[in-house]
């Protein structure tokens, strides 16, 4: 009975190390956009907070995310990547759990402590685990399949939680988002993994960068914030539904997921670096015209420029900072993830001080000048 059991699992989980990893990342990124793009719409618009409120949450989770990461590295460096990595379902649960209900100010605070720990521990050990086991000359090829895996995951998620959203409550969305967390963790541990400890000292991760390389990171950290939570607020700000901005995120995804796959594959042969400058270019560009966007026609244009931009440069992005990762790469990615918070805080506080969204358009398109010129 158990030898058939274990057939069962051997057949239902991947047997390579890095299909592995594109399954639990795809299954992650599934329950991600369930709430992803919703998670700023329901703090400003569901909850009522405002729009100081929505991006203090996201600036505590940025500070919390820098600060934990060094001890994330420090675990992941003593304990393994995979166990990081299951070390940041707890919080993400107890994030989902303190917003499941309508939350007091308390409980947001925790929350927003809670995913930035979660944040830490999971791209410290996901981002040197894929590191480790990706072939060197396949960079763009290999992170362009994670990514196109997950976003073909993904595109269900906003439909399916704009939906539930629309007719149910956020809680169930909060609760099913919580449990793919756990499947996601599990499924890297189909195969056993083989970790030797070692000491890593807080001064190797706080190890100075050149300048160009911390804007580069900076920069990237902003984008992430310009991506995640100003497109959603901006998006709904026309559309007015939850439903309708699931199914314009899915749509683009679809378009997303081809380029990425095509665009992966070719920075494994071209200069990486040259499509990130054409296309930040663009991309400053579009930003922009953003802040003249006034009809839903305006709109449409703009986020479909968007996501083809975004997913022609997403691969080759993070590419080229895995190329960059060539000695120490737990202190290496340990210290890109604060330098990617601090742009994050950056782009928010902006916004914040200036309460006004397209404000963080224009300071992405400037930030886009370090892409360029790295």
């Amino acid at each position: 009975m158990f030898h058939q059991s274990t057939s069962f699992m051997h057949r239902l989980l991947p047997h390579k190390e890095l299909q592995s990893i594109y399954l639990s990342s795809a299954i992650r990124a599934f329950g991600i956009s369930l709430l992803g793009i919703f998670l700023p719409l329901y703090l400003y618009h569901e909850l009522n907070f405002g729009l100081s409120i929505t991006l203090g949450y996201y600036i505590l989770n940025s500070i919390i995310f820098a600060v934990i990461t060094p001890f994330a590295a420090q675990y992941a460096a003593k304990y393994g990547l995979k166990h990081a990595i299951l070390l940041s379902v707890p919080p993400y649960v107890l994030f989902a759990f303190l917003l499941y209900q309508n939350p007091s100010p308390f409980d947001l605070i925790l929350s927003s402590i809670a995913l930035g720990v979660s944040l830490a521990f999971y791209w410290m050990g996901m981002n040197v685990l894929f590191q480790k086991i990706s072939h060197k000359k396949l960079h763009g090829t290999e992170n362009a399949k994670k990514l196109a895996y997950s976003m073909i995951a993904a595109m269900l998620g906003p439909i399916i939680g704009g939906f539930i959203i629309q007719t149910t409550s956020f809680s169930a969305v909060f609760l099913l988002s919580a449990f793919a967390m756990v499947i996601s963790s599990i499924i890297l541990f189909s195969h056993t993994e083989q970790h030797i400890p070692f000491t890593l000292h807080l001064k190797e991760v706080a190890s100075p960068v050149s300048l160009p390389s911390a804007l580069f990171m900076v920069s990237h950290g902003a984008l992430t914030m310009t991506q995640s939570v100003l497109w959603p607020l901006f998006i709904f700000l026309f559309l007015g539904t939850y439903f309708q901005v699931g199914f314009l995120t899915s749509f683009l995804a679809l378009l997303s997921t081809l380029i990425i796959l095509v665009m992966g594959k070719l920075s494994d042969s071209v200069n990486k670096h040259r499509i990130i400058q054409i296309t930040s270019i663009i991309d400053s560009a579009l930003y922009i015209f953003t802040t003249y966007a006034r009809t839903i026609t305006h709109l449409l244009i703009l986020v479909v420029c968007n996501s083809f931009i975004h997913a022609t440069r997403d691969a080759p992005l993070l590419a080229y900072e895995m190329d960059n990762a060539k000695k120490n790469i737990v202190a290496y990615f340990a210290n890109r993830e604060v330098y990617l918070c601090i742009g994050r805080v950056l782009l928010l506080s902006i916004v914040l001080l200036t309460e006004q969204v397209t404000h963080g358009f224009i300071t992405q398109a400037i930030l886009n000048i370090a892409l360029i010129i790295a």
